[in-house]
Formats: structure tokens, sequence, C-alpha cells
């Protein structure tokens, strides 16, 4: 398996800088981030989108990059930029676009109804919506994501494994398996200061999460999530470097598509 990028590894530069840096790491397949606080925004895709989409695809060009997910943050206009970044993603041959859960506060059922009009927005163009784990969210305990996807027909999870480490939950994941639909990986600690890590410095144990997602029979991608969070002590670069080396020997290999 061949490791994805994410250009939140550069969110506070522009989206240029992120994809040159995906591509000088040695990634050929990229998750981009459509996020309020990153150059790709979603409000930006709903008042010009032209204009957003031809700039994109000509930088995807420029750095030969294949983008195979979006990471998608929603804002109080979430209808009518999903429905932005649904057409993009049918655009480019995207086939799952995570999305952002509500949060820990939230009313359920509301929840709900928010979910299944997005899952309807995303599905109409063919594309898989996919709720990230997190935490401080209605999906931060394993329990309630399997609530909330059990719940929404045809929605898919986005498991981020480092945040069921900072809680202590990684050992209750195994009934999310089946609804698995992408995967970001980094290293962890147990603590939210250490959501990420140096590679190999943390909790994370790549075999484990191999073997129990593919005896659910999960065929998506791995995605190197590091994210240039203010204050990250250690080179992000090194850590997202290290750890698609580690992701591609122990997934059995790259095969670059």
């Amino acid at each position: 398996m061949e490791a994805v990028g994410t250009t939140l590894v550069r969110s506070a530069g522009s989206l240029e800088e992120a994809l040159a840096l995906v591509g000088k790491m040695g990634f050929h397949l990229v998750e981009l981030g459509i996020q309020s606080w990153c150059d790709l925004r979603p409000q930006n895709l709903v008042s010009d989108y032209e204009r957003e989409s031809a700039r994109l695809k000509a930088l995807l060009r420029k750095y030969d990059l294949t983008p195979v997910a979006f990471n998608a943050g929603l804002g109080d206009n979430g209808l009518e930029e999903a429905a932005a970044i649904a057409a993009l993603a049918s655009e480019l041959s995207v086939r799952v676009v995570t999305i952002n859960p509500g949060s820990a506060e939230a009313d359920f059922e509301q929840e709900v109804e928010r979910l299944r009009k997005l899952v309807g927005i995303f599905a109409a163009r063919d594309v898989q919506a996919s709720l990230e784990t997190h935490m401080f969210s209605m999906t931060e305990q394993p329990e309630d994501a399997l609530k909330l996807v059990r719940e929404v027909e045809g929605l898919g999870l986005t498991l981020d494994v480092s945040h069921y480490y900072c809680n202590g939950s990684e050992n209750r994941t195994g009934p999310l398996m089946p609804y698995v639909r992408h995967v970001h990986i980094r290293d962890c600690g147990r603590t939210w200061e250490r959501i990420q890590m140096p590679y190999g410095e943390g909790l994370l144990e790549l075999e484990r999460w191999r073997n129990g997602l593919r005896d659910a029979g999960y065929e998506g991608r791995v995605a190197v999530e590091y994210i240039d969070l203010p204050n990250v002590a250690f080179s992000v670069e090194e850590a997202s470097v290290r750890c698609k080396t580690a992701i591609e020997s122990v997934w059995g290999g790259a095969n670059h598509d």
C-alpha cells in the first residue's frame, strides 16, 4: 500500500507550498485539507468554484500529485459548502471525503439529521462521506461513534487512531472496523498535549491496526496526518517521512497509482 500525504502538514502556508512539500517528502498520493484555516477553504469554493478548481488542478499537475481524499471542515454554511466540495471531489475522481463531527455537547438527533443531509449530498456525486473520530466531539468515544454510524445509513468513519490513544479507548475500537472508510495515522501519546509525537516515540502500533483493518476487509487508503500545529517542538516533515516508510513496510510496500 502506498501511503497518502496531507496538505495539512503545511496548513499555515499557501496551497502551493503545501503541495510542493508533500511531493518533496516522496508522496505521490495526497489528501487535500479543505478547511477555513487553510489556503484551500470551503467558503472560497462556494464563492468562486471555477477559479479555485482551476487553481487546484494546475498545482496538482505541477507537482505530479494525485488526490485520493479530502479532509473537509464545514462551517455555518455547511450544506452549500458540502455541495461545492462534493462537486470538486467528483471532478477529481476523489471517492472519500472526511467530515467533522458535531461537538460533544451537540444534540444527538440534530446531529443525525445533519449527517443524513450531508451523506445525501455526497452520495449524489458518488462520494463517500466519512465522519472523523476526534477528541472533544460526538465521536470521542468509540461507542458514541458506533451509535452515530449505525443511525445514519451510508455514513462511514475516518479512523484517526491518535485520538483514541489520547483518551485511552484504543482497545474498544474493534466494533468500528467494519465502518471504516478512511484512516489517519501518526504517532501519539496518552494525552491531548501528545496528540502527535515524533514517529517511533509514541504508542502507535502499526501492525495492530493493519491486522484489525484487514480482518474487517478494509481496502481504503492510509494517510499520514502530521499537522503543523502551533508550538510543535519537532519536525512534522521528518515525522511524516518516517511514518510513510513504516506504513508502506508494514502494509506490504508502495504501489504507485
